[in-house]
């Protein structure tokens, strides 16, 4: 079975060389935090992703995120030498059934697939469950496997219907102090704008495609402060131009 095209394709890293303001803004990072991190902060320098004792969840994935891109899009070789030493360790040591974790508790893909039959999404994977379909679609078109289907079906069907929640939205006010939830998280909410989108790929209907559209209305409608962008420190904070957002 064949995905959906897409209209635009990813092109490797470094492939388009930034020029101008964006160059300056990018060796602005390159020279400050974005660069550094694991020269100086425990979560990241003695991460238990790479073997050591500190925070082994989020904080080098994310470090990673940001670093890997820096490094090629300015061809920066001593970021590119040191962000590689963190993906060789991460996947040398991936676990013979694929788990990709520091923890005891694709081959990647396959780990998945069994795991979530007995321990359906919870939590973080609930509410994030499409972003394993970047990896799916991609491993898809090179190897046009079945199961990796299968396994984007079950996803779906286990995850947070989020097209199905804005069509309801009840988060019209910001959330009140003390109290913390999944859907009016605002990194939820970012990160779902594109997940009916890539679910489009095998699903086919013209509303998966078109869903981002009405969920950022109605975000700006309810959340949308001065900058033009929706707000939440951590959870969908109103339009108060006083609040914060996670970046």
């Amino acid at each position: 079975m064949d995905l959906g095209k897409t209209v635009f394709q990813s092109v490797a890293l470094g492939a388009i060389e930034p020029f101008g303001w964006l160059d300056s803004q990018l060796r602005l990072q390159a020279d400050g935090l974005s660069s550094h991190l694991d020269e100086f902060w425990p979560d990241i320098r003695d991460s238990s992703w790479i073997g050591g004792d500190a925070e082994g969840w989020e904080r080098v994935p994310y470090w990673l995120d940001c670093a890997i891109p820096l490094a090629w899009l300015l061809d920066h070789g001593d970021l590119k030498s040191r962000t590689a030493c963190y993906m060789d360790h991460i996947i040398d040591h991936q676990q013979g059934d694929g788990w990709l974790r520091p923890l005891v508790e694709e081959k990647a893909l396959r780990r998945q697939a069994r795991h979530i039959d007995n321990d359906p999404l919870w939590e973080w994977g609930q509410f994030r469950w499409f972003e394993a379909l970047i990896a799916i679609w991609w491993q898809h078109e090179r190897i046009r496997k079945q199961w990796l289907l299968d396994l984007a079906v079950t996803l779906q069907s286990q995850g947070f219907h989020w097209k199905s929640f804005f069509a309801r939205w009840p988060l019209t006010v910001p959330t009140p102090k003390g109290r913390w939830d999944f859907p009016g998280h605002v990194v939820n909410n970012a990160m779902a704008l594109k997940g009916d989108a890539l679910w489009w790929r095998l699903s086919g209907e013209p509303g998966d495609r078109t869903a981002a559209h009405r969920m950022i209305e109605t975000l700006e409608e309810h959340h949308e402060a001065v900058t033009g962008v929706f707000m939440g420190d951590e959870c969908l904070a109103g339009g108060s131009p006083v609040q914060g957002t996670e970046l």
